[in-house]
């Protein structure tokens, strides 16, 4: 599916604060339609963005970054180095995402529920990273059946390898 953004609506509660790098509270409420196959409305609307954000001139570090929605919440630690001969991520994010709230950006009609946690690192140059991917989850439920998730996988520009899938 590709997801086409709209203009984003104001969904307030203040701006960003200033001042040592933290982030305040925000909220936008931009809607989101997926195209293709699924055809159902998704929205998105951040319900809390907060952490602790540092620029040292060459590099953008985020310490205890967390991005939270109805969909998901994710947490980032780490750094970016922009200004460097190669510039390279070092980055770890840890998160839960629900399923039934995600599923129509994907699939038209989707039946599956349940919340699934993903964590893992993104390491690399900017142009070719690569991310180590661990997804697990619980009580979930697929067409009505009991399901659960175990996975681990790594993907690079050039590579998808699953190592394990339960």
């Amino acid at each position: 599916a590709v997801l086409a953004r709209r203009p984003a609506r104001p969904g307030g509660e203040g701006p960003l604060r200033r001042g040592r790098g933290r982030l305040g509270q925000a909220r936008t409420d931009p809607q989101r339609r997926c195209h293709g196959r699924a055809r159902a409305r998704a929205h998105l609307g951040i319900s809390r963005l907060d952490g602790r954000l540092t620029i040292d001139g060459r590099a953008l570090g985020f310490d205890a970054v967390t991005v939270a929605a109805p969909e998901a919440e994710v947490r980032l630690d780490g750094r970016v180095d922009l200004i460097a001969a190669v510039p390279r991520i070092d980055a770890r994010f840890d998160g839960t995402s629900t399923l039934d709230a995600v599923a129509p950006w994907v699939v038209a009609d989707s039946q599956v529920s349940g919340t699934v946690r993903a964590s893992g690192t993104i390491e690399g140059p900017l142009g070719s990273p690569r991310m180590s991917l661990v997804l697990s989850g619980a009580n979930l439920t697929w067409a009505g059946q009991p399901a659960s998730l175990d996975a681990r996988a790594v993907l690079s520009a050039d590579a998808a390898t699953v190592e394990m899938l339960r």
